[in-house]
């Protein structure tokens, strides 16, 4: 299993040339026909005539059943459910050529790009090693993202309670910062979440004007700098960002179970976007991580969690019975 990326070059980025669609001859798998050498300047997009477009002999899976041989696959789920060390153990039967819980398995080396949690793969491939008795050197190596931070400016969703698209994004980051404006203009910076660090932590700050020259007609040119605002900002908005662990996981599950299963519905006279507290409730036990290992205990807990949280509804939506069925709707 290889990662593989197609970037377009900065001077590649102008009108093509005429050689840029000239015919490549292919063996119609991609390689060039033995004897002949690709000249300089490869074009990018191959031709294949007609009469070479034959099936070839490869299997058409890495591991049957499961994984294409070639293609996008998506692996997904709630935080912490597994998810990596599943794919780790699944990849490293490809590296080694083994059969995977009785499918067949074509062998060939993997890249895996760890771009998060990439420091505990040491001790997952020590704990495979040691698990397997390994002795042979598999092909696996690990892509790992440099020792740096990687910072997403994003927008909000409709609601402005949570980032804007799907919650995955929120379920891999290592720290999550809502900015706002207060009522002076401020900008305020709220730690929402943090790995191994405090939450609900404040930056307050300000835009200053400054001119940067004139225009053609004699005009100022302005632009602003980030200067410290004043503290007593920061009370303001501080109760609206700091929600509790289940109050952020059912505003999630809320706003995850209307976009899939929402329905435009007229309550009270008005139309709302709703959907089932079953849809809303199914979303919560994806996401709200318990302490609890026994299957019984965690689903009482999550449970009892999604029913406090319902006490405290996010600001924004609304709970109730419409047609003998409860309801959740974004107000």
């Amino acid at each position: 299993m290889t990662a593989q990326w197609l970037t377009p070059h900065v001077d590649d980025l102008g009108p093509p040339d005429a050689d840029e669609f000239a015919p490549h001859l292919s063996d119609g798998n991609g390689h060039d026909r033995p004897g002949e050498q690709a000249k300089p300047g490869k074009p990018r997009f191959e031709l294949v005539p007609f009469n070479e477009l034959r099936p070839g002999t490869e299997p058409d899976y890495l591991v049957a059943g499961l994984i294409p041989r070639v293609g996008i696959v998506v692996i997904w789920g709630p935080p912490k459910c597994g998810k990596s060390f599943w794919t780790f153990d699944l990849t490293m039967h490809v590296a080694l050529g083994w059969p995977y819980r009785g499918r067949r398995v074509e062998a060939g080396t993997v890249v895996y790009c760890a771009f998060e949690g990439a420091a505990g793969f040491k001790k997952r491939a020590e704990a495979f090693r040691r698990h397997h008795e390994l002795e042979a050197e598999p092909a696996f190596y690990l892509l790992a993202a440099r020792a740096c931070a990687v910072l997403i400016v994003h927008h909000c969703g409709v609601n402005d309670t949570r980032p804007r698209g799907h919650t995955s994004l929120t379920g891999a980051v290592d720290a999550q910062l809502a900015v706002a404006r207060d009522s002076a203009n401020n900008i305020v910076v709220s730690v929402e979440w943090l790995k191994d660090g405090a939450e609900g932590e404040q930056v307050v700050s300000r835009l200053e004007p400054v001119r940067v020259g004139a225009d053609e007609a004699g005009h100022p040119l302005t632009s602003c700098v980030v200067i410290e605002g004043e503290p007593s900002a920061v009370r303001e908005i501080k109760t609206a960002v700091k929600l509790s662990r289940s109050a952020k996981a059912l505003r999630d599950a809320i706003v995850e179970a209307l976009d899939a299963h929402g329905a435009d519905t007229v309550i009270r006279g008005n139309t709302v976007r709703a959907v089932a507290l079953g849809n809303v409730r199914d979303e919560f036990a994806k996401r709200y991580v318990t302490a609890e290992t026994d299957k019984t205990k965690v689903a009482n807990a999550k449970s009892k969690a999604f029913r406090r949280s319902l006490d405290r509804l996010p600001a924004g939506f609304g709970l109730g019975a419409h047609d003998g069925a409860e309801l959740v709707w974004r107000a």
